[in-house]
């Protein structure tokens, strides 16, 4: 097996077949979609479950491109089985000069690694300090100054603060400090 995968028909089929390019293209547009599905899950508020799910749908779609760029190519009739290969074929991507066979499977090894590293960073990181108050999170509320100068004016300013207590006291992560502390 390890000398069909590391011959150079093997890899000129690959290449004929355009699966390098699949996959250079596959894991670039994946990198860009879980970035994008991070921006919005955080944007949104949406359960970490989402950014997961994206990633996870990535990874299975890959090989699922794979397969598809090698049993499949697009023609100007359509998408169409991909016929088999004649000796030429494989002979001329063979002689090709290096600096025409390496650029694709260097492509489509960026793209495996993008694919790789978005993966990575969306399902083994680690809880960000953005994703909710602590679990000893408090809060305390100074009592604001009138500066009006004017007495009439005080219990407003009361007023002010202890509904502004009242309403965060209704947030459930969050110890409020009473007043008098």
């Amino acid at each position: 097996m390890s000398e069909i995968l590391g011959s150079p028909s093997f890899l000129a089929e690959l290449k004929r077949r355009r699966v390098f390019r699949v996959a250079a293209v596959y894991g670039a547009t994946a990198f860009v979609v879980v970035q994008v599905a991070d921006v919005l899950q955080e944007a949104l508020h949406l359960p970490e479950a989402f950014l997961t799910g994206v990633a996870v749908l990535a990874l299975l779609g890959f090989p699922i491109a794979i397969v598809l760029a090698w049993a499949y190519e697009r023609t100007p009739q359509g998408v169409v089985r991909t016929g088999t290969a004649t000796t030429q074929e494989i002979e001329a991507i063979v002689a090709q000069p290096a600096t025409r066979r390496w650029p694709s499977g260097l492509l489509a090894l960026v793209g495996i690694v993008a694919l790789a590293a978005a993966a990575w960073l969306t399902l083994v990181r680690q809880p960000s300090a953005t994703s909710g108050p602590p679990a000893d999170a408090s809060i305390a509320v100074l009592p604001f100054s009138n500066l009006s100068g004017d007495e009439e004016t005080q219990p407003f300013v009361d007023g002010i603060h202890d509904d502004l207590l009242t309403q965060l006291s209704k947030i459930g992560s969050i110890a409020v400090i009473s007043r008098t502390s």
